[in-house]
């Protein structure tokens, strides 16, 4: 009875904490200086960061596995560096089988999803090639990702569109975006919602962010969502947590600090900054929502297995 007490405690102060979700944002303060950085973003509260003299200047993108607390970083010269997000353990740099730099994400196998110019490359943990696919036409893909209905999501720069694949690679519909922005940036993802900003330099133009509602056959309709109080050409990374709550890195004008905005992308309304006085520069970034999946297996099996005994007995 004593173990079972134990273990059920332990499980609800897991279930207590399934409010909470862990912040990693990709920052880029300067040579030397690059790092990911760790938040509570309910609170605000810095974990500390990571990867500060291992990651160069300047990365490209940011991706993390929940299912293995790995963290990616994707750079220019074509490489992959992993870190545990946990401990911040550094495990090491990778040649990835890529023509160039470019932003990534993690499929639902655990496979890297690498945009790299025409061609979306599924690669292995440590870089290898396991898969690609293209669309005609298509020759400047600034990210992709699998959302929650299995198939894959990819922005083309140059085109102005949304491209959709299905699981398998092969080409479904495009979406178009409307006015092309300076860039689209880094995609997320959290059921059936896939996210990503616009960053524009002139005045006439904001800097906006493009929410997708995807469908079982692939088609998408998206809104655009133009944060108040933020400067044109500064949101770079997205992530969205717990309730339909959006994160985004950007310039708070009101400040002039750099920092991590909140918006629900249910009503549109914003929840002010976190972040500003260490937070420089968001290249991309990602929420981990508690708790982990394994966890809750962890403690399942357990409990099963001591029911299970108490039975024999």
């Amino acid at each position: 009875m004593r173990n079972l007490l134990i273990l059920l405690a332990c499980g609800q102060s897991v279930a207590a904490m399934a409010s909470y979700e862990l912040l990693l944002a990709l920052d880029n303060p300067g040579s030397g200086g690059v790092q990911v950085r760790r938040f509570d973003p309910v609170s605000g509260t810095s974990f500390g960061s990571f990867g500060k003299g291992y990651i160069p200047n300047p990365p490209y993108g940011m991706a993390v596995d929940q299912a293995t607390g790995m963290c990616y970083v994707s750079t220019f010269s074509r490489t992959l560096l992993r870190f545990n997000y946990n401990t911040g353990l550094f495990l090491g740099e990778y040649s990835a089988a890529a023509a160039s730099g470019g932003r990534i994400t993690v499929n639902r196998t655990g496979q890297i999803v690498w945009a790299d110019g025409g061609t979306i490359r599924l690669l292995d943990t440590y870089g290898k090639q396991q898969n690609s696919f293209t669309a005609a036409g298509a020759s400047s893909f600034s990210s992709a990702i699998q959302a929650a209905n299995g198939n894959y999501y990819a922005l083309e720069n140059n085109l102005n569109r949304m491209y959709c694949f299905n699981q398998s690679g092969s080409f479904v519909s495009w979406t178009g975006l409307g006015t092309s922005p300076y860039s689209y940036n880094q995609l997320s993802t959290a059921g059936g919602k896939v996210l990503f900003s616009s960053t524009d330099p002139g005045a006439g133009f904001r800097d906006r962010l493009y929410v997708f509602d995807t469908t079982p056959t692939g088609q998408a309709n998206f809104t655009t969502i133009a944060p108040t109080g933020v400067g044109n050409y500064s949101i770079r990374g997205t992530a969205i947590g717990h309730d339909n709550t959006a994160y985004f890195s950007g310039l708070n004008t009101v400040t002039g600090n750099y920092g991590v905005g909140k918006i629900s992308l249910n009503t549109g309304s914003q929840y002010g900054f976190f972040g500003e006085g260490t937070f420089t520069f968001g290249l991309g970034m990602q929420a981990v929502v508690a708790p982990e999946p394994s966890t809750m297996i962890i403690f399942g099996m357990g409990l099963s297995a001591i029911v299970a005994r108490r039975r024999r007995k």
